[in-house]
């Protein structure tokens, strides 16, 4: 920040303070990309953190000129936000501070958060601006649902504090996003990942003793008025409506959503409900629907130790979600209410530590991550003698933890361990063995042992069947990776079902807008190609590109050089050359130069483009290229192999 004390000086109506509260904390908590932090940008390198961001009414001392005090902290401050709305137009004291800052600075250093009103309205009641923009056009980032929203709203706000194009940054959020969310195994070229239907399972199973504890400890009387509430709820009286057996659990929690408030005068049964109700709403993947539901149960909750329970079940939501420091905000005030309530360690402790080791490890704080997760092991296995599910929690996110450090042999101990804990705590069909199998699975994967991840895929499948049914998303995730595996090892035909499979059990659960589907069909267009489908392949692509370019996905470039590979088989030599341009950059841009998809990428290149002019320069590229992919992937490995044939064919000329 250079001379600045404040990289922002926050001002805003008292009307807006809630606004006001979740945008300090925000901008305060927010950790830049990693890969931005030092570039250059408008105003100099970038930084890690936004901190500190004054608020006028927070901050200032008791002072007898308050003035004085306003005008010191404008002076020291890098930018100005203006939370805008139609009570901000109306304070002469915004406008003031707006008017102030211009004097000292700019007004493109000035930038507007727009939370309500209308900002094209040439109605004064309605228009968000303060006076003082009434000659110039404010740079604004638009929080209402109708415009920008708000997480875009924040982005476009960090972009103008750290001097960035707001697409550039938002691109890195993506990535940064999708490479904890998608990216398990640092081997996999599909990204290996456990898609959100086990991770909402693995989180209901967590959960469900604390869903049912919280019912059966309240009152009797607030036991009788819960049951009531839940009967009605599933109380179709038409029954056209009810379409036999076909209501859905989203229908039904709709209805009681809706029916909640008309209990405010009974708030023991409506924070009960409102905790339970928004726990079940993470395990259908109604995260949104969730979080609203469990800050409302918080509200009314206070500091008991329920009210702690909702707060991590809230922090919980927000990590599916992936609101990543939401969320770890959220677990650090429970574990440091926790230190503060009581020095005994319970299910709640456990809960809060894991979790907010979880949340770390998302982040890429790995350090801290594991020091909460071993406190958690260590405190597990001295208060729950013998296996238990919190002891395999713990150990759990430990092993992930050493794993993306790439300690590789402590990881592979700990995640074994891990699983038998699971298997004595929790029986052999719980869906708590799903992510313990699928830890395994990368952990086997990354230390390229195919044959042991296959088995695990296996298991993982098993369970799954007996306890989900064969068409649910998870089983599409694990027939995903399963058939990708068989792939890698030259089983065509058998991948090539798993992953058609996969594909058709996502597409009748409407998540053609998911970005995890992008994985599968890249898969299923490979397996295509490999059968002899240059046709479907491309059909696959085509589907996988569409949505993987509408959300920056890391795949985005590798698509784009299979398609290429699709059209020089087909002799649209062309083509493929445009396809492969656009696959460089975005290669360059998601990838190290050292990556094996680069080494992938240049052997296309010399085979379907350079070998049409200088032979000899070709040869040599594919060649290179073959042997690093065969250090990186070993020499049975599907793009070992197809390097290898590649190669072939160019000496073959």
């Amino acid at each position: 920040m250079g001379e600045f004390k404040y990289k922002a000086f926050l001002s805003y109506s008292h009307e807006d303070r809630r606004w006001a509260n979740w945008l300090h904390r925000r901008l305060e908590t927010y950790r830049v990309p990693r890969r931005l932090v030092g570039q250059s940008g408008s105003l100099g390198p970038i930084p890690a953190r936004l901190s500190p961001v004054f608020r006028d009414r927070e901050e200032l001392p008791s002072s007898a000129d308050l003035s004085q005090e306003i005008d010191a902290a404008l002076a020291a401050s890098e930018t100005l936000i203006v939370i805008c709305s139609p009570n901000a137009a109306k304070s002469r004291w915004v406008n003031a501070e707006i008017e102030a800052f211009i004097r000292l600075r700019s007004a493109d250093r000035v930038l507007c958060f727009v939370v309500d009103g209308e900002p094209s309205s040439d109605d004064p009641e309605e228009n968000p601006f303060p006076e003082v923009f009434a000659s110039r056009e404010p740079i604004a980032a638009d929080a209402r649902e109708v415009g920008d929203g708000r997480n875009a709203a924040l982005l476009k706000i960090v972009a103008g504090l750290v001097g960035l194009g707001f697409d550039a940054l938002r691109q890195r959020e993506q990535q940064r996003r999708q490479r904890r969310l998608a990216a398990i195994s640092v081997a996999s070229f599909c990204g290996f990942l456990l898609t959100s239907g086990l991770a909402v399972n693995a989180y209901l199973a967590r959960l469900e003793a604390e869903s049912q504890r919280a019912l059966a400890e309240a009152e009797r009387a607030t036991s009788q008025r819960t049951a009531e509430f839940m009967i009605d709820i599933f109380n179709v009286v038409d029954p056209a409506i009810a379409r036999g057996r076909e209501v859905s659990a989203k229908e039904v929690l709709d209805r009681g959503q809706a029916k909640i408030d008309a209990l405010a005068d009974e708030p023991s049964v409506q924070r009960n409900l409102l905790h339970t109700l928004g726990i079940v709403n993470t395990g259908i993947g109604e995260y949104g629907s969730a979080i609203e539901l469990l800050a409302q149960a918080m509200q009314l909750q206070g500091n008991s130790n329920e009210g702690l329970e909702t707060q991590i079940a809230l922090a919980e939501a927000l990590h599916l979600n992936g609101d990543l420091e939401e969320s770890k905000e959220q677990f650090e005030r429970a574990r440091l209410a926790l230190n503060v309530r009581s020095d005994d360690w319970d299910r709640t402790s456990s809960n809060a530590y894991n979790g907010l080791g979880e949340v770390l490890t998302f982040l890429d704080e790995l350090a801290s991550a594991e020091k909460y997760h071993r406190e958690a092991l260590d405190k597990a296995e001295a208060t729950w003698p013998g296996n238990s599910p919190e002891l395999g929690r713990s150990l759990h996110g430990l092993g992930l933890t050493l794993f993306y450090q790439n300690r590789m042999e402590e990881a592979g101990l700990v995640l074994k361990r891990a699983l038998n804990v699971y298997e004595s705590a929790v029986g052999p069909n719980h869906p708590r063995l799903l992510e313990a199998h699928n830890s395994l699975t990368m952990f086997y994967y990354g230390s390229g042992n195919f044959e042991a991840a296959s088995k695990e895929l296996e298991a993982t499948a098993g369970i799954i069947e007996r306890v989900l049914g064969s068409t649910h998303p998870s089983f599409a995730s694990v027939l995903n990776n399963l058939g990708r595996l068989q792939l890698e090892s030259g089983e065509v035909e058998l991948a090539l079902s798993n992953l058609q499979q996969s594909v058709d059990i996502d597409h009748l659960h409407g998540r053609d807008r998911h970005a995890d589907l992008v994985f599968s069909l890249n898969s299923l267009g490979l397996a295509r190609a490999a059968n002899g489908d240059s046709a479907g392949a491309d059909e696959a692509f085509t589907e996988a590109l569409s949505l993987a370019d509408g959300t920056s996905h890391r795949l985005s470039g590798v698509i784009r050089v299979h398609r290429a590979v699709v059209a020089c088989d087909d002799g649209k030599v062309s083509l493929a050359d445009t396809y492969l341009q656009e696959a460089r950059e975005l290669l360059e841009r998601d990838y190290a130069s050292d990556d094996w998809r680069l080494h992938y990428f240049r052997g296309v290149h010399a085979e379907c483009v350079q070998a049409d002019g200088d032979q000899e320069a070709a040869a040599e590229t594919a060649r290179a290229s073959r042997q690093a992919i065969e250090a990186i992937k070993g020499p049975e490995n599907l793009f070992t192999r197809l390097a290898r044939e590649r190669e072939d064919r160019i000496l073959a000329l």
